[in-house]
C-alpha cells in the first residue's frame, strides 16, 4: 500500500530553503509521505548538529544534555507511526538546553508559579554579544526585513559615506547612525 502524501506547510518550505537552499530537492518538495518526512527530518537534525557543533562552546555536561535531545529526536524518526511527538520533544529539549537548562517541574504543586519558574540559569546563562561588524550586518540586512524603520539603513549608509568620506572605517557608521537616526537605532538595538 502506497503511503499517503500530505502537503508541506509553507513555513516548513521556507525553513528548508533557508537550511538547504531554495533549489535543493528537499526544499522544492511540496508533498511528503511519513517515510519522506522521517528521511528529511533526519537531514535537518544532521544540519542542526553541524550548526550546534560550529557555534556552541559549552561544558561537557551541557553537551551531553544537548546530545540527548538530538538522540531523542533521531530515535523518534525510527518509529514507524506517530513519530512527530517524540521528534518535537527532542527539538524542545534541545531548545531548552540551549537556553541554559532542561527544567524538571514534575514534582511541582499546582497553583501560581514561583517568580523564578522560567529561569534556566542554574548551571549556565545565555548571553548574546554582537561585534560592531555583526551589528552593522544586522542593521543593514536583517532589521529592515523585520522592523519598520524610517529609512533603509543601506541607503542611509550611502548618506554616511557622502557625509564623512571613505577614509572613515565603516564601523563608525553605527555611531553616526545612532546620532542621526536615534529612533531607528533604539528600535534595532
Amino acid at each position: 500500500m502506497k503511503e499517503q502524501k500530505r502537503e508541506v506547510p509553507t513555513a516548513m518550505i521556507v525553513q528548508l530553503s533557508r537550511l538547504f537552499g531554495e533549489k535543493s530537492k528537499i526544499a522544492k518538495k511540496n508533498t511528503r509521505s511519513d517515510t519522506e518526512w522521517r528521511r528529511d527530518l533526519n537531514l535537518v537534525l544532521a544540519e542542526l548538529w553541524n550548526y550546534f557543533d560550529s557555534n556552541v562552546e559549552t561544558d561537557t555536561v551541557h553537551r551531553v544534555m544537548l546530545h540527548s535531545g538530538f538522540a531523542a529526536a533521531t530515535h523518534a524518526l525510527s518509529i514507524e507511526e506517530n513519530f512527530w511527538p517524540g521528534y518535537v520533544e527532542g527539538i524542545t529539549r534541545i531548545l531548552l538546553c540551549l537556553l541554559g537548562d532542561y527544567p524538571d517541574h514534575r514534582k511541582r504543586k499546582t497553583g501560581s508559579k514561583k517568580e523564578d519558574h522560567y529561569r534556566l540559569s542554574n548551571d549556565r546563562s545565555v548571553g548574546f554579544l554582537q561585534t560592531n561588524k555583526q551589528k552593522l550586518h544586522m542593521l543593514c540586512w536583517a532589521a529592515p526585513a523585520l522592523l519598520e524603520l524610517s529609512a533603509m539603513p543601506l541607503n542611509v549608509f550611502h548618506d554616511f559615506r557622502n557625509d564623512v568620506g571613505f577614509e572613515v572605517p565603516q564601523e563608525e557608521f553605527l555611531s553616526w547612525y545612532k546620532e542621526n537616526y536615534p529612533d531607528d537605532y533604539l528600535k534595532v538595538f
